[in-house]
């Protein structure tokens, strides 16, 4: 017979089921003998960090990586999308915040049918098409630089940004306990808003040297092959749609035994909860 885990404050009876993380139990308060359910995370990720426990799961690995792409090429919009409109499609100056800022008001349109999204949809597929939203929008802007398209297409931004990042950080809190949500956060944070728009800016201003064609003579200003420039983050939007298709395999969350009539998922209501047994 396996042996329980000692939890302080409860005398563990037999496991009910499990998640990705944890294990959930029959137990008893040992100051009150009254009977409940405990969480708690698994045996082998006990005595470790609370990062790594989860980087050694494949399927956050595999987002691990995917959100380190996304974010790089989320940057490089911000980089080269301003001058693209003004210089490479001709829209004035003082129009080119206000064109951008039509992704900002589809964000709030896409984040309100998100939940619809993933009911559907599922984690996978709705991260999937958060991210080819970056790939379509830099091809349309490689293979199609009008006004209009150039326009129409920064409504891709929402998007972008709901079904990929705001997906991301719904996962985290849908699939961890509370012990290592904050752990998962950070991580995420790290790459969303630290090293990925790092990365981006980078490679964002060497693709300016590497495809600056000449300078302009009336202006003195540099003149770019902004085809080649978006094929680039387009490409890498890809592969990684792509890369999280095939090998982002998020476990399925596990019922308890029907007749001890608990689930024993990794919602998050069922966090912390030491509910009285049947």
């Amino acid at each position: 017979m396996q042996s329980l885990p000692p939890i302080p404050g409860y005398e563990l009876c037999e496991r009910l089921g499990g998640g990705p993380l944890t294990c959930v139990f029959a137990a008893r308060e040992e100051a009150t003998g009254r009977p409940c359910a405990v969480k708690a995370l698994r045996n082998e990720w006990q005595d470790q960090p609370t990062a790594v426990k989860l980087l050694r799961y494949p399927f956050l690995a595999v987002l691990f990586v995917v959100t380190f792409f996304d974010a790089t090429v989320h940057q490089m919009y911000f980089v080269w999308t301003g001058r693209f409109l003004e210089k490479g499609v001709g829209i004035p100056g003082n129009w080119v915040t206000p064109v951008m800022s039509i992704g900002q008001v589809a964000e709030i349109g896409t984040l309100a049918v998100l939940a619809f999204a993933l009911r559907k949809l599922g984690w996978r597929y709705t991260m999937v098409i958060g991210i080819l939203g970056h790939a379509v929008r830099f091809a349309v802007f490689a293979f199609f630089p009008q006004a209009v398209p150039a326009i129409l297409v920064n409504v891709l931004h929402g998007i972008c940004y709901a079904f990929f990042f705001a997906t991301v950080y719904m996962f985290v809190e849908e699939f961890f306990p509370k012990d290592a949500r904050a752990s998962a956060q950070g991580l995420f944070n790290v790459l969303i808003l630290g090293v990925g728009p790092l990365c981006g800016t980078f490679l964002g201003n060497r693709l300016g040297t590497w495809f600056q064609t000449g300078v302009s003579p009336e202006t003195n200003e540099p003149i770019y092959d902004f085809r080649s420039i978006f094929l680039v983050p387009a490409g890498i939007a890809l592969a990684a749609a792509l890369t999280l298709l095939v090998f982002f395999h998020p476990p399925q969350k596990k019922e308890a035994p029907e007749e001890e009539g608990k689930r024993s998922g990794d919602s998050p209501e069922e966090e912390g909860m030491k509910a009285p047994a049947p």
